[in-house]
């Protein structure tokens, strides 16, 4: 299991420090942006950084950048509270859960349109 660590009150954002600890080695996670443009999730009132930070998470944890494209901002919204405090954890398995719950919803609309 990985843990995700970092601090989210930075003055600039490719200075956010983001860390991966994993079997007892911790290195840093170099902040990763979305193709889609970020400035249409700042209508969701979401800090910038917040967004950057689930974006990395999401690519870091997946290794897919469309995964990470479709899921930062629901994945933003979900942690917001945890993201936002000035430094933090995060165990990597709230991902695969959110990543689940994301699939179930999904596929839930998906038969419910069919209706």
């Amino acid at each position: 299991m990985k843990i995700y660590s970092g601090k989210s009150k930075h003055s600039k954002i490719d200075q956010l420090p983001l860390f991966v600890t994993r079997n007892g080695f911790k290195k840093k996670i170099v902040i990763q942006e979305p193709k889609k443009m970020i400035e249409t999730s700042l209508i969701h009132s979401l800090e910038k950084n917040l967004l950057l930070i689930s974006y990395t998470l999401l690519l870091d944890y997946t290794g897919n950048s469309q995964i990470a494209e479709d899921h930062y901002l629901q994945f933003s919204n979900r942690f917001r509270n945890t993201f936002n405090q000035d430094s933090w954890f995060f165990l990597s398995n709230r991902i695969e859960t959110f990543l689940k719950d994301e699939e179930r919803s999904i596929l839930d609309f998906q038969y419910d349109s069919k209706i």
